[in-house]
């Protein structure tokens, strides 16, 4: 019997996915993950499933027996209380307050004013028990609260106080005065205990006072006392330490010192300040403060050392800054532009050791205020404490400050890819790792070289991010090429991307156990639904990449089976593209609430490739994917 010829059989193969990799938005990538989705999250790694439901929360005003809705949120700062601080107009004047916010009534409560409202980009740091809030440059303690639960304690960190019909006399470091001496070439003859004795003999006049105990002249540091009958604005706001520029009104404003320190503010009833400069004693020599206040010398005597001064004005200065860090009790800032002088300045600088209002104090101490000019162009585009370390960043490189002290500060310069300009708000630090939004992509830097995280993003470009971490996801939104806002994860513990929503968010805000985020018009909500109403069935889609690209030949997809879960309120169906034309329906889902595996029937379509997409509303688990070819010609 004649063999007859046959027709060989096909080769069929069955690949199946069990473990989800999440997004990855390029041409060609593994069949576990996924090149489009929405509202997806790895929450449930290996399963690929939807994210969690947010936790819906809304915040008034509680005005007395009034809510008034709140125009515009400055910022959120989480202590013992939620901290709200917010924009109120009373009576046609814009206004910035404070107030704490009840999660259980969802309003703000217990408000008080801390100044008028300042227009322009707000900074609100947090410094121990302290929130300041900047360009208002106002401070307030929220561990002190009044009898009725509001904060008390609410100052102003630049002061500028007018001291009219002000006197000055020279003075020992408590105040007390010098009531006589000379002034001459020569030493007095028969000195009493105290005598003082200015050294003209000398050039710069020095000041000398008897001892009667030891016998001689000693030299001693002369200080001087201005005192006040009616005291100015802003004179309770200062207190002994203070670094104070020192004005004198003479017809015009002459600046008599910088950064004098108040070796004391007495009472609030008069200062204390060092002796500045030197002169002879018709007060016409040396620089400083004696130059302009002179000795008020006649016939060699100093009895008379001072006198009655028009307007004395103490003035307090707060530095322009870019952006503003806490580190290490010390509040750290940058400059690239005008300061408040008008000068071109490109500096880093700190405040003086737990003290925010002093900017200016320098006295060798470890104490002293902190500042350094920078050789590198360009503005600054954030900030963050990273490692006890203040970090500064431009676009292409950023400045890190090491040390604990002011002398033994040092500036190390990293030329790398530094924060994007407008992604200031991106640095979060998950897990010890520093993550940030650059030129480039998403970095991640663990003080080495940063690291671009952001490859499975594909080509999109991203701007004006906004991050916040917290467990092991780093959640981010910001907005894309065509200004449209997005919201995307990155998990670092399997280090994968998931892409949520088009929510617009400008905050996160870490409180105990929970992530807030704050939208661009004000409404908030606990991504982990720990607090709030939570949110309604959300709709959602998960699309794989091309499946099959690089395999040569044409194929015909047999059979689909997924096993899924579906929540009993859960509506999906299941779609498929065959070599990029339109989305054909396969199937809708049925929810059972339990996980099941459902075999999807297919007419064989041969093609060179295809895609699979799941859309549906309503929670969703997806546990894996059996993919059943047969293989046929290369040729169509």
């Amino acid at each position: 019997m004649p063999i007859m010829p046959y027709l060989g059989t096909k080769a069929k193969s069955t690949n199946m996915i069990a473990e989800f990799g999440g997004y990855n938005h390029n041409n060609i990538i593994n069949e576990n993950e996924f090149y489009d989705m929405k509202n997806f999250s790895s929450y449930e790694y290996p399963v690929a499933s939807t994210r969690k439901h947010r936790g819906q929360l809304t915040f008034t005003y509680q005005n007395g027996s009034t809510s008034e809705a709140i125009s515009e949120v400055i910022g959120i700062c989480p202590k013992e209380y939620i901290n709200i601080i917010f924009k109120r107009t009373v009576s046609s004047q814009n206004e910035l307050w404070i107030g704490i916010y009840d999660f259980q009534t969802q309003k703000v409560t217990h408000g008080v004013k801390l100044s008028d409202y300042t227009s322009g980009k707000h900074q609100v740091v947090e410094m121990g028990a302290y929130i300041i809030v900047f360009p208002e440059l106002v401070r307030v303690n929220t561990a002190v609260k009044n009898s009725s639960g509001n904060y008390s304690e609410i100052d102003n960190l630049d002061v500028n106080t007018d001291l009219p019909s002000a006197q000055w006399r020279l003075c020992d470091y408590n105040g007390n005065f010098y009531d006589t001496g000379t002034a001459s070439a020569k030493s007095p003859s028969n000195p009493t205990d105290g005598y003082l004795w200015l050294d003209t003999s000398v050039y710069p006049s020095q000041p000398k006072v008897w001892s009667e105990s030891i016998s001689t002249w000693t030299e001693f540091t002369p200080y001087i006392r201005i005192w006040f009958r009616t005291p100015g604005s802003g004179v309770l706001d200062w207190s002994e330490g203070d670094a104070a520029e020192i004005f004198i009104n003479t017809g015009s404003q002459h600046r008599v010192y910088e950064d004098n320190i108040l070796q004391c503010a007495r009472g609030q009833k008069y200062f204390v300040i060092a002796k500045k400069g030197d002169c002879d004693e018709n007060g016409v020599e040396g620089t400083g403060l004696y130059s302009f206040l002179q000795f008020q010398c006649s016939s060699n005597s100093v009895s008379t050392w001072g006198g009655r001064i028009g307007v004395f004005t103490f003035k307090r200065s707060i530095p322009k800054m870019d952006y503003i860090v806490e580190c290490n009790n010390r509040l750290w800032g940058c400059r690239y532009g005008n300061n408040n002088d008008g000068e071109m300045v490109n500096e880093i600088f700190a405040c003086k050791l737990g003290d925010p209002k002093n900017w200016h104090y320098f006295s060798n101490t470890t104490v002293d205020s902190y500042y350094v000019s920078l050789g590198d162009d360009g503005a600054f585009t954030g900030a963050i404490t990273y490692q006890d370390n203040p970090i500064f960043f431009r676009e292409d490189c950023f400045h890190r400050i090491y040390g604990s002290y002011p002398s033994n500060f040092q500036l190390s310069t990293m030329r790398v890819k530094g924060v994007k300009k407008g992604s200031s708000k991106s640095l979060s630090i998950l897990n010890e790792v520093l993550y940030y939004h650059s030129p480039i992509g998403f970095m991640a830097y663990s003080g080495g070289i940063p690291v671009n995280i952001s490859k499975n993003l594909g080509n999109e470009i991203y701007h004006d991010a906004v991050a916040g971490s917290l467990g092991n996801i780093l959640h981010i939104s910001c907005k894309d090429r065509n200004n449209n806002p997005i919201v995307l994860c990155f998990n670092d513990y399997y280090q994968q991307w998931h892409k949520e929503d088009a929510t617009d968010i400008t905050d996160f805000i870490i409180h105990v156990d929970e992530k807030y985020a704050l939208t661009s018009d004000y409404e908030l909500f606990a991504v982990e639904c720990t607090r709030g109403v939570k949110e309604d069935n959300f709709e959602w889609y998960i699309e794989s990449g091309n499946i099959g690209f690089i395999m040569p030949t044409r194929k015909r997809l047999l059979k689909l089976v997924m096993r899924l879960w579906l929540n009993r309120d859960t509506n999906a169906a299941v779609m498929i593209n065959y070599d990029d034309s339109e989305w054909e329906h396969i199937s809708f889902l049925r929810p059972m609430g339990r996980i099941v595996s459902v075999p999807l029937a297919l007419i064989p379509h041969r093609c060179d490739h295809f895609r699979i997409r799941i859309e549906g509303k309503g929670d969703f688990r997806l546990l894996g994917i059996s993919k059943y070819l047969e293989e046929a010609s290369i040729y169509d």
